[in-house]
C-alpha cells in the first residue's frame, strides 16, 4: 500500500489549543463533512473556523492509526480536551472495508424496487406567484421597481450595514508590526479594511495566522472568552489590550499560575490593587505579580489599556 496517509490534530483559534486528533490522506485534514456534533460545536463558536495542522506524513494506513492513537494518549495526558468520539487508532466505519461478493448481493437485494416516498410529488405554486411566469414586465414596472429599491438603499442602506455589522462584527486590534504598538481598535473586519484601505482577505488571513503581517500591521481578534486582545510574541510574553466597555464589573480578581510583571505601553489612568493593599495608577513602571496572589484592575477613563506581560519571572 502506498505510503499517502497522515496523521493530523485541529486548533480552535480562541484558546489556541489542539480539540481534535484524526489520521487521513488527500484534503481530509481541512475538511468539516463527516465530523461529531461536538466538533461542529466548536467550529461553530469560533464562527467556522478552525486551523488544521499535520504532525506526520507520508505513512501508510495502519501507520497512520498508531500515530493518531499516541497522539490522542499524550494530548489527553497533558490535560487537554479531545472531542473524538471513535476510538483512535482503529478503523471506523465503511472506511477501506471490502465487501464480499454475497454481501453486495444482499445490498442490492434489499434496495431493489424501493421507490421514493416523495416519486410523484409536486408543489402547487400560489396562483399569485404564476402571474408574471413567462412574461416579460411592462418597461414602467421595471422603472418603478428599480427606482423603489434604490430609494429604500439610499434612506436605510447605511444604517442597515451598520446594524449588520454591530450585529455579527468582530472586533479587530491593529498592531504596528515593527515596535508592537497597538494603533487602533475597528468594529469590524469590513471596517478596518475601509479606513485602512487594506485588502480584507489579506487583514482575514492574518487574524486567521495563515500570514503574520497585512499592509505592515499585525492584525488581532478579541479573545471570546476574556475580555482583552491578546497578542502572544512569545510563550513568556504577551501583548494585552483592554477596553473600558469589556471589563465589567470592577470586582475581576483573579490569580495567576507563575510570576508575572507588567509593562505599561502608554500613558493611563487605569489602577491595579494587589489584595490586602490600596490600589495604585498604573505607570510606565514594571510591577510584579507574586503567583497565587489575589489582583485585579480598575477602570479608568482613557477607554483602553495596553500590558505587556511578563510570564515566569524570577524576583
Amino acid at each position: 500500500m502506498d505510503n499517502i496517509f497522515y496523521t493530523y490534530i485541529h486548533i480552535r483559534p480562541d484558546t489556541n489549543e489542539p480539540f481534535y486528533v484524526g489520521k487521513g490522506k488527500g484534503r481530509r485534514h481541512k475538511t468539516k463533512t463527516g465530523r461529531n456534533q461536538h466538533w461542529h460545536n466548536i467550529v461553530n463558536k469560533n464562527n467556522g473556523i478552525f486551523e488544521s495542522k499535520i504532525l506526520f506524513e507520508g505513512l501508510s494506513e495502519e501507520e497512520a492509526l498508531l500515530k493518531e492513537a499516541e497522539i490522542e494518549k499524550e494530548l489527553k495526558e497533558k490535560g487537554y480536551n479531545l472531542v473524538n468520539l471513535e476510538k483512535t487508532g482503529e478503523k471506523n466505519g465503511a472506511v477501506g472495508v471490502i465487501r464480499t461478493k454475497e454481501h453486495k448481493q444482499s445490498l442490492s437485494k434489499a434496495t431493489k424496487g424501493r421507490v421514493s416516498p416523495n416519486k410523484g410529488n409536486t408543489y402547487n405554486f400560489p396562483e399569485e406567484s404564476k402571474y408574471w411566469k413567462g412574461k416579460n414586465r411592462p418597461e414602467d414596472t421595471k422603472v418603478k421597481q428599480s427606482s423603489s429599491q434604490s430609494k429604500r438603499w439610499e434612506e436605510k442602506g447605511n444604517k442597515l450595514k451598520q446594524n449588520f455589522r454591530n450585529k455579527v462584527g468582530k472586533k479587530v486590534l491593529q498592531i504596528e508590526a515593527n515596535t508592537l504598538i497597538p494603533i487602533k481598535i475597528y468594529p469590524s473586519i469590513v471596517e478596518a479594511s475601509e479606513k485602512t484601505k487594506i485588502n480584507k482577505a489579506n487583514i482575514g488571513h492574518c487574524l486567521h495566522k495563515n500570514q503574520k503581517t497585512a499592509g505592515g500591521y499585525i492584525w488581532v481578534y478579541k479573545h471570546p472568552e476574556n475580555p482583552y486582545f491578546e497578542y502572544v510574541i512569545n510563550e513568556n510574553e504577551v501583548i494585552r489590550v483592554f477596553e473600558n466597555e469589556d471589563l465589567g464589573t470592577e470586582e475581576f480578581w483573579h490569580r495567576d499560575l507563575e510570576n508575572r510583571r507588567l509593562e505599561v505601553i502608554g500613558k493611563t489612568d487605569w489602577q491595579f490593587q494587589l489584595e490586602n493593599q490600596l490600589p495604585v495608577t498604573l505607570s510606565e513602571n514594571h510591577i510584579f505579580i507574586p503567583k497565587y496572589e489575589w489582583h485585579r484592575l480598575i477602570k479608568g477613563t482613557t477607554g483602553t489599556l495596553t500590558l505587556k506581560i511578563y510570564k515566569n519571572e524570577i524576583i
